[in-house]
């Protein structure tokens, strides 16, 4: 062993040796520059690694490495002669012999050493800028930025700008599909279809069946008219040519309006009458027409294409982008309210019409999104059954119906515009009536103004005793019609030719501007074109709201007084309401404290029953899910009161302190055999928020 400082050997076979006895300055043992230092691992393959440790920390540098060490090791490290200069000891460069004479040893090298790093640090700099120099000339790297560039473009709407840096790229690697896919997209979003098909249909043969490249190629051409002519010689010059010239290639482009109607001049006009609006995928608005040949027969259109402005709340036209135009059959659903009378004057005539409803509802397409409700009226309303796809449900539902009451036709029309102008997409009311309206609360103009403001056609079929002349007034100006029959089994090929002429509907879907209240008042200006027939159409409409009605909010309010089921329902109605709907135990326990709070014993509900094979049927005249819950006295629903009489409206009572459900005649309380009614009867208007 050498003294480091003066170079005096020292006997290493002599144990305890501290200090130099020449000198006097401290050993340091092998065991003393290992015992109490961190392990520090250095890989000189990878250059800048770090690790950190818990102990307090000191930078130890060796080459380009640098890696931590605790203080204690950089206190024994410390050279003493050079205090800013650290050296590195481990098991590998640690010897107990002298790599140079005591001499050599106390010369300082420390100019050298800097002289060296120096040069190192440089070419270090040199080495790495001309690495990335390197690689941002590479051809992948230019084609990359080119296509980020031109994505950017893309996104702002810049499409000539996305153009030309995707050109940029495809001239560096003609052979790869993302500069072809961005070229493509923005001719297409700029309205130039034709140029985004040359695009995607000239890309070298090895790209033809990629998936991005065919699925965008489907989806412009479906958008697209196919071509009248084939020019492949003049393709350059077709944005300048004239659709009167023979022999020449000519597209109509979906979302120019202008375009689309100067090359749609020669075709023979067709008319389009607005029917309906849903906005329930906002901001995809969805308009849709019914498209009449001059004999106001629908048409089938072949490849049709469309272009529409938009107005908003009076604001200035701003054509949207169109997304789609289909027609209903096949593609769309369609949603059916089916309103019928079963008012005691279609008792002999029942079978004949639970026959013929039978047979419509089976026909429907419930596959393609069909979907069907069933209301009947007679003194009220009632639910046969809601909005459902189930044919079970509502061939239940046409079996339920028996003859009785009066006529409360245009209550019955409100309710299924109201519940139709509820659903998504495509709708309208069908009404079956055998005489005038004698017990509704709202009128014909009641209808009419609802039906109008919601968009909802009402088809109207009359037979026997009816008002023919105001069952057309609510036809017509509802953009529904009128059929006055008299065999009730001629009601079957009407309501097929009802149907035919909803699922031959146009749907045009259109994409507005989000921002803008999807409820407000629109006015669009729609022009529709195929290979034949062009048309055009202006209207003005207030899209109807989707509503989920089996969940609200609702606040009540109990009436005492000794009135029957009917006219607790017609003043709840007049004020705004309904009759409760007890959905759940708990609004079943709260309605009950409220009717024991009021001090009565007999509260009406918003239900009724109905009897088929057997089987009671309960509804809520909201068209709630009645079978969610239910709190029946034990052996009712009875149907029938001990004398005979019907018992088909539901009541809460209380029965030795226990509230529960009964169903009950129309009119207890006058009842001379039930006296014990008399100022113990109320009923609860439920108001949904």
């Amino acid at each position: 062993m050498f003294c480091r400082n003066c170079g005096n050997k020292i006997d290493d076979k002599t144990d305890g040796v501290r200090f130099c006895p020449r000198c006097g300055i401290k050993m340091l043992s092998l065991d003393d520059s290992t015992n109490n230092t961190e392990k520090v691992l250095i890989d000189n393959n990878k250059a800048n690694d770090v690790e950190l440790y818990e102990d307090k920390e000191a930078t130890v540098a060796l080459g380009h490495n640098v890696k931590k060490a605790s203080a204690e090791t950089v206190e024994h490290l410390q050279d003493v002669s050079s205090p800013n200069k650290l050296t590195y000891f481990s098991q590998e460069n640690y010897s107990s012999e002298p790599k140079s004479t005591p001499d050599t040893a106390k010369k300082n090298n420390t100019p050298l050493i800097l002289m060296c790093a120096g040069l190192l640090l440089m070419s270090v700099i040199f080495g790495v800028s001309a690495f990335f120099l390197y690689n941002k000339n590479l051809p992948e790297n230019r084609y990359e930025k080119s296509c980020e560039r031109s994505q950017e473009f893309l996104e702002n709407g810049d499409y000539e700008d996305a153009i030309e840096e995707a050109r940029k790229a495809l001239e560096i690697y003609p052979e790869k599909s993302q500069a072809y896919l961005l070229i493509a997209k923005a001719y297409y979003h700029n309205g130039d279809h034709e140029e985004a098909v040359d695009i995607l249909s000239n890309v070298p043969e090895r790209l033809k069946d990629n998936k991005k490249i065919t699925e965008l190629l489907t989806k412009i051409q479906e958008d697209s008219l196919e071509e009248e002519t084939v020019s492949a010689d003049k393709k350059s010059d077709k944005k300048d040519k004239s659709k009167s010239e023979a022999g020449q290639e000519q597209k109509i482009k979906t979302g120019s309006y202008e375009d689309l109607e100067n090359k749609s001049k020669n075709k023979s006009a067709a008319t389009m009458k607005y029917i309906s609006s849903d906005v329930s995928e906002y901001p995809l608005v969805k308009v849709y027409y019914q498209v009449l040949d001059s004999g106001n027969t629908s048409l089938t259109l072949t490849s049709p294409t469309a272009a529409i402005k938009e107005s908003v709340a009076g604001g200035a036209y701003i054509e949207r982008e169109v997304k789609k135009i289909e027609k209903l059959e096949g593609n769309q659903g369609l949603s059916i309210d089916i309103v019928a009378d079963k008012s005691g004057s279609m008792d002999q005539d029942m079978p004949k019409i639970q026959s013929v409803l039978s047979q419509f509802v089976n026909s429907l397409d419930y596959n393609n999104g069909d979907q069907a409700e069933f209301l009947a009226f007679e003194d009220s309303v009632m639910y046969m059954c809601s909005y459902t796809r189930d044919l079970t449900l509502l061939n239940n539902g046409v079996a339920s119906l028996s003859a009785n009451g009066r006529t409360a036709l245009y209550d019955a029309c409100i309710e299924g515009v109201r519940n139709a102008s509820a659903q998504p997409g495509a709708k309208c009311v069908i009404v079956f009536t055998d005489g005038q309206d004698n017990e509704s609360y709202y009128s014909n103009q009641d209808v009419i103004n609802l039906a109008v403001a919601t968009s909802v056609p009402i088809y109207i079929i009359g037979a026997g005793d009816v008002d023919s002349y105001g069952l057309t007034y609510i036809a017509e100006q509802t953009k529904g019609r009128y059929w006055n029959i008299n065999d009730l089994y001629d009601m079957s090929g009407i309501l097929q030719s009802i149907y035919t002429e909803q699922k031959d509907l146009y749907c045009v879907e259109y994409v507005t501007d989000q921002s803008i209240d999807a409820y407000a008042q629109r006015t669009t200006q729609c022009l529709v074109a195929d290979t034949t027939y062009t048309c055009q159409n202006e209207s003005s409409f207030v899209p109807s709201k989707v509503i989920e009605r089996t969940k609200h909010d609702s606040r009540y309010e109990i009436v005492k007084a000794d009135v029957s089921w009917t006219q607790a329902n017609a003043q709840a109605m007049q004020n705004g309401g309904h009759l409760v709907t007890i959905t759940s135990e708990q609004e079943m326990q709260f309605v009950s404290q409220m009717a024991a709070n009021a001090g009565l014993t007999y509260v009406w509900m918003g239900g009724y029953t109905m009897i088929n094979n057997g089987y009671c049927y309960g509804h809520w005249i909201t068209g709630e899910n009645f079978e969610q819950y239910q709190h029946w006295y034990p052996g009712e629903p009875s149907r029938n009161d001990r004398d005979g009489t019907a018992e088909k409206y539901l009541i809460l009572w209380n029965v030795s302190g226990e509230w529960s459900w009964n169903d009950e005649r129309d009119d207890p309380a006058h009842d001379p055999a039930l006296s014990y009614y008399l100022g113990k009867v109320g009923y609860v208007i439920e108001y949904e928020e």
